[in-house]
C-alpha cells in the first residue's frame, strides 16, 4: 500500500490476477493496514463467498445477489 492509507478500501471479489480471498489475506497480513476498513462489492458472490469473505477479514461485503449485505 501507498505511503497514505486511504479511509476505506472497496474491492470487487473477483478479480484478476489476485482474487478477493488473496487480496484479503494481503492486506490482512500488512501492520500498515491490518485494521483499515475493506468492504467486497461483487454482483457474482454466493452466499458461501460472502462468509469467507467475512471470515477473511472484510468489514462488510455487498452482493447483488438478491440484494444482500453482510457485515461483522
Amino acid at each position: 500500500l501507498a505511503a497514505t492509507l486511504p479511509s476505506l478500501v472497496i474491492s470487487d471479489w473477483i478479480m484478476s490476477p489476485m482474487s478477493g480471498a488473496e487480496f484479503l489475506r494481503a492486506i490482512r497480513r500488512d501492520k500498515k493496514a491490518e485494521l483499515l476498513p475493506v468492504m467486497i462489492a461483487s454482483g457474482l458472490m454466493s452466499a458461501r463467498d460472502a462468509l469467507q469473505a467475512i471470515e477473511l477479514g472484510a468489514d462488510a461485503v455487498a452482493t447483488s445477489s438478491r440484494r444482500k449485505i453482510f457485515a461483522r
